[in-house]
Parts: structure tokens; sequence; C-alpha cells
């Protein structure tokens, strides 16, 4: 188990994607807590990693679709777009925020999906379960606006 720090350091992956191809199974990726990912729609996720701030007294923010098919824990992560856990996919949020505008939070195809203390907005529905999901929900508040 390695840490792989994005966004700072110079000799560090420079956005998430490229830590996700530099990650093996059982990595934590520490992202600064002022990074911002850009030009990136969507990140396919298939290594059982964690994501958490650098700082972990505030939020490092993720402003793209991830789509899940391995395991993943997120801590303190505001997510700004739709996450999706397909088959195989497991999803652990702790302390999160997922704010996705227009779309669907939490998009669970066939996977499972633990939340713990996370606030979920979204103008659509917080989260959708498919017919083989499993779904966890702790001091989890979801507001549609």
């Amino acid at each position: 188990m390695s840490k792989i720090s994005v966004g700072f350091g110079f000799f560090n992956p420079k956005n998430l994607e490229e830590a996700l191809i530099k990650a093996v199974d059982g990595d934590i990726i520490v992202i600064a807590n002022d990074y911002k990912e850009k030009s990136i729609t969507g990140l396919e996720i298939n290594k059982a990693i964690s994501i958490i701030p650098r700082d972990e007294a505030e939020f490092a923010t993720i402003d793209c679709v991830l789509s899940i098919s391995s395991k993943i824990n997120l801590n303190k992560i505001h997510l700004k777009q739709q996450i999706k856990v397909n088959l195989k996919g497991h999803l652990e949020a702790t302390d999160c925020v997922f704010e996705t505008g227009e779309q669907t939070a939490v998009y669970v195809t066939s996977g499972t999906v633990a939340l713990s203390n996370v606030a979920i907005t979204s103008a659509v529905n917080g989260i959708y379960g498919g017919e083989n999901s499993n779904i966890t929900i702790k001091q989890t508040k979801i507001i549609n606006i």
C-alpha cells in the first residue's frame, strides 16, 4: 500500500486520472484540498483504492463522473457530479458531500454502497438502486431540490 499525492508535490501525478493509472489495489490517493480536476468528463475506477483529502479538516473536490467497478473508499470528498456503482462495484463513503445538480447523485446498477454521514443534494434523485444493489445508509441527509 502506498500513498499517491495529487495536486501537490513536484513529482506527483498532476491529476486524478494519472493517479488512477499509477495506483494499485490498496493504495490511498491523497488530493490537495484546493485541487480542481480539469477537462475530465468521467473516470473509470477499477482498482480497490481510497481517496482522501490532504488536510483532513477540509474537503477535497472531485468534479467529474466516477464510474466504479471495484472497492473504493471516499472520505471527506465533495463530489460535484454523479457516482455510478457498477457490477462488482463497492462504494464506502464517509463524511462526504455529493452535490450533483441535475443528476442522480449515487446511481447503483448492481453493486454495494455504504454511506455514513453523507449529505446528498440533487435535483433528481439522491440515490437510485437497481435490482441487484445493496445500499446501507447511516446518518445521511438527502435533499432533492
